[in-house]
């Protein structure tokens, strides 16, 4: 049995399998999202034991054996772009790529001291502004692109009572989620007592979700005869559900010990925005385009905004509990989950108001062809035809006729014009 929304996914991660050179960028990619995340780990945990201070001296250790990694698959990402990856990774061997990928460590490493010495401030654009926040907005983007596509599977062209009761408890439901979620973190974690600031900090990202959920409500009941309330209700308990998650995650805090469902989500996101932008970016590859994508570009562009994140989400606490101790540990941790909380929101309003428009347009256009009277082509065609067929027959009549009535040249033959010309009279002789 065929599942469109699961070959999908399993199609897209095919990509990152195609080749032995992409197999092993992808290897790559595991064990260096593996260290970082060690990394970060460790360097938590150091602040919670011995405090800011002992770790402070190693940061620059974290920030650089960490680091390395997102800058490979930049250098990765430039020769794909110049048709030069052959010389990054073997297509033929796995044995060259091994012997080949500790000089162009060493690279990255010097390329990276560099942009810390002498040029922080694009270190910091590339990773924190592109990478960090790129990586969220496309996982906001394909997981709201993903709820409108179950929804149109979903869609039918009658909008019942039924139909739109239910899409008006879906609203009413999301914001039960978000706000018992807010009070579970508040209440039960104690975030109220103990914890103010990270509180006033979820606080907004809340009511920021909330108030998309009230302009989606609003869009709802203009569009409550249309299928598209499916669409629109769907997509705001999509947004609703993550960003409870979010608001969960943030409120842990920076936890010590490992987080079974983070961890568990984290991948889920990992594999599923890996496979939809390399499916999304591989479909470029054989577009009649002067930007071509190939395959090598699309994977280290991937991975490049993959392990910038997660440089970025294990970084953040080491580098703010350095210089603030367990209050700056707290802030770095939920500094990507609020990141999430924020962003989105907005990215799935803009995407609703998006389909709105391209579904508005698609009903317009077939009522131009109606103004046309339609007649099938079956129907036309057959007058035509006996159009066609019925001269000929009036023409071999006539020539029948004349040939009837046509005056012999003898004068033996006998005249037309006895038995033909005066029908009364014949019709009298009789008598």
């Amino acid at each position: 049995m065929d599942i469109p929304i699961l070959t999908n996914f399993i199609e897209g991660l095919k990509l990152f399998w195609a080749s032995r050179r992409l197999r092993w960028l992808t290897i790559l990619f595991i064990i260096g999202s593996f260290v970082i995340s060690i990394l970060g780990r460790i360097g938590v945990t150091l602040i919670a034991i011995y405090g800011p201070g002992v770790v402070a001296p190693f940061l620059p250790i974290f920030i650089f054996v960490a680091g390395v990694w997102p800058i490979y698959f930049l250098i990765a990402l430039f020769l794909a772009l110049v048709g030069l990856q052959r010389f990054l990774a073997s297509d033929e061997s796995y044995l060259k790529s091994f012997i080949g990928v500790i000089p162009w460590m060493i690279v990255s490493g010097v390329v990276l001291l560099l942009f810390i010495l002498f040029a922080m401030p694009v270190l910091e654009l590339l990773i924190f502004g592109v990478a960090f926040v790129g990586w969220i907005a496309f996982q906001a983007y394909y997981s709201t692109r993903t709820s409108l596509r179950y929804a149109d599977v979903a869609a039918t062209t009658e909008v019942r009572r039924i139909v739109k009761a239910l899409m008006g408890f879906s609203n009413l439901f999301c914001y039960f989620v978000v706000v018992v979620t807010l009070g579970y973190v508040a209440v039960i974690q104690g975030l109220v007592f103990t914890n103010v600031w990270l509180l006033l900090t979820i606080l907004p990202g809340a009511l920021l979700v909330m108030g998309f959920n009230f302009v989606n409500g609003l869009i709802m009941v203009r569009h409550r005869d249309k299928p598209t309330i499916v669409n629109l209700s769907l997509i705001g308990l999509f947004i609703s559900l993550y960003s409870a998650y979010f608001i969960y995650n943030a409120g842990q805090g920076a936890a010590l010990g490992l987080d079974l469902v983070g961890i568990t989500v984290s991948i889920f996101f990992l594999f599923y925005t890996m496979s939809s932008l390399g499916r999304s970016l591989a479909s470029r590859e054989d577009l009649d385009t002067r930007w071509k994508i190939s395959s090598e570009v699309a994977v280290t562009l991937t991975f490049f905004l993959a392990s910038g994140y997660y440089f970025s989400d294990a970084i953040f606490p080491i580098m703010f509990g350095a210089g603030s101790g367990s209050v700056g540990v707290d802030i770095g941790a939920v500094f990507g989950d609020l990141i999430k909380l924020y962003i989105f929101p907005c990215v799935a309003l803009v995407m609703a108001l998006i389909y709105i428009r391209r579904v508005g347009r698609a009903l317009e256009a077939p009522e131009i062809p109606e103004e046309i009277p339609a007649v099938p082509e079956e129907e036309v065609a057959e007058p035509d035809e006996e159009l066609e067929e019925h001269p000929p027959e009036a023409e071999d009549v006539e020539e029948e006729v004349e040939e009837e009535f046509q005056a012999p040249e003898s004068p033996d033959e006998e005249s037309p014009e006895e038995t033909h010309d005066d029908p009364i009279d014949s019709d009298e002789q009789p008598e």
